[in-house]
């Protein structure tokens, strides 16, 4: 059993270890199933694709408040590109090779969420609920996302699972919205974080990979999540 981190901020987020949630042993093994290198790859090839050719500037941004203004106008446009692509794309648009994309600093394995469909029942099963997939997400070594709030994302709870190959050596990291400091979440195999998301209210958070890899499974699950997971 590892070191829980005992973090809950009413209303905002709430972290957990696999262990402290009833019943929950199951999904976390189904989860490190995937813990694994897209196409058996090594975390030295996505490294040197996502994360060298970034600019040191970015990484040492995650160590500092973020730039609300500018990075929320980032994260509009971005999203408009996205809705742009969607409606311009066909059906027999093709996959990217692999069936993963290489983003800057991490890995995102939506196209292959398919294999996911067991997974995605179990945890539906566990809430009662018909939950959703919202990330499938591999940081290599080295690997980062920069601060963000998901603002143009499908609105409610996300729970994240996430499994490590080293713990403490990779953080999921938030802006306190009400006290304005930066809380840091270390990670350890088994962490399971959950984060509100809807209009009018941004939760800004980013992740850093230090010295391991880093997988986490992201899902949307009901509002009441808390009374379905100790119900009794």
């Amino acid at each position: 059993m590892r070191k829980k981190n005992n973090l809950h901020i009413n209303g905002i987020f709430y972290s957990y270890s696999y262990d402290e949630l009833p019943g929950f042993s199951s999904i976390w093994e189904q989860v490190r199933e995937y813990s694994v290198c897209p196409d058996g790859k090594d975390s030295g090839f996505f490294s040197g694709i996502a994360v060298d050719s970034q600019p040191d500037s970015l990484l040492h941004s995650l160590e500092h408040p973020p730039d609300e203004e500018k990075l929320i106008q980032g994260e509009f446009e971005a999203a408009m590109r996205k809705k742009r692509k969607r409606e311009a794309a066909s059906g027999d648009s093709p996959q990217p090779e692999g069936g993963y994309q290489i983003k800057a600093g991490y890995v995102s394995l939506r196209e292959r969420w398919p294999r996911l469909k067991g997974l995605i029942a179990s945890v539906s099963e566990y809430f009662g609920y018909e939950c959703y997939i919202q990330g499938d997400f591999y940081y290599p070594r080295g690997g980062f996302r920069g601060w963000h709030t998901n603002a143009y994302d499908r609105p409610g709870w996300r729970m994240y699972v996430v499994d490590v190959a080293r713990p403490n050596a990779s953080y999921f990291r938030f802006l306190h919205p009400k006290k304005r400091r930066i809380v840091t979440i270390w990670d350890t195999p088994g962490t399971v974080n959950f984060f509100r998301i809807y209009p009018g209210y941004l939760l800004w958070h980013c992740i850093r990979s230090i010295g391991t890899e880093r997988w986490s499974k992201g899902f949307l699950v009901p509002d009441d999540w808390r009374g379905r997971i100790w119900r009794s």
